[in-house]
């Protein structure tokens, strides 16, 4: 749940797709700069191939792409949006601010760009910082669960608990069919000593997603705090078959 990039691709791939033709973006490096036609072709080609490269992970790829539709056309919003988002793949959030920053200056209703940009706040474990772009998200857009979950574990991060449990409910409401909210309101319960609140997070998550090897160590270990010595076992030794690495050390 790390980046909300779906939709602005789906868009942005839906007009290309509609272009009666496009420019070989081998030749884009060619382009006359005052050919506005041409050079209008050659960036819609680039960004078609930033979402192709997007599709396979090929972010390095993604970013060359990005910088030359950029050099061509340092107006549009997109491609500072991807390539936002593959240098925060790639371990640059800083770079990853940069670019959304543009794309906010550009378009200051982005919400994916207020949210793409918390998410680079979080990964510098600045959550102070990542709060009010998450907060500018959610007034631009209250109907996706992944930007109260994110401000939830922002605030969770500060120890502000009533406010993470109130948006990790909210994104619950909004997506009661996704286990990792479920699984993350129940660490949450979970590490505060709400056991038993815990274990029905845990029980829902799995519920979800049967071969959640996280969530069955997790209900362990609850169980286990609360005696219940069997089940503790039970779920310990499931989800070691999961997933062979939660195994316990020697």
């Amino acid at each position: 749940m790390r980046l909300v990039a779906a939709a602005a691709l789906l868009a942005v791939g839906t007009a290309l797709a509609s272009q009666p033709s496009a420019a070989d973006p081998s030749a884009c490096p060619k382009m006359v700069p005052d050919d506005a036609g041409s050079v209008e072709l050659c960036v819609r080609s680039l960004e078609g191939k930033a979402i192709e490269r997007y599709d396979m992970k090929q972010f390095d790829l993604l970013i060359e792409a990005c910088d030359q539709a950029i050099q061509l056309s340092p107006e549009r919003d997109f491609c500072y949006l991807m390539r936002g988002i593959a240098r925060l793949e790639t371990g640059d959030p800083d770079g990853a601010i940069e670019d959304n920053t543009r794309v906010i200056a550009l378009k200051p209703t982005s919400e994916t760009a207020f949210f793409n940009r918390g998410q680079a706040y979080s990964t510098k474990r600045e959550p102070d910082r990542a709060i009010p772009d998450y907060d500018r998200a959610i007034e631009l857009n209250p109907k996706v669960a992944s930007y109260y979950y994110n401000r939830g574990r922002a605030y969770d991060a500060l120890e502000q608990t009533e406010r993470a449990i109130r948006d990790f409910d909210q994104a619950i409401l909004l997506a009661p069919n996704e286990a990792q909210f479920r699984f993350r309101r129940a660490r949450f319960y979970h590490e505060y000593g709400d056991l038993e609140r815990a274990i029905q997070d845990y029980d829902q998550a799995i519920a979800l997603t049967p071969d959640f090897a996280r969530a069955y160590l997790c209900r362990g270990e609850a169980y286990r705090t609360l005696g219940d010595e069997v089940r503790a076992k039970q779920d310990h030794d499931h989800a070691v078959e999961l997933d062979a690495s939660l195994a316990d050390p020697g």
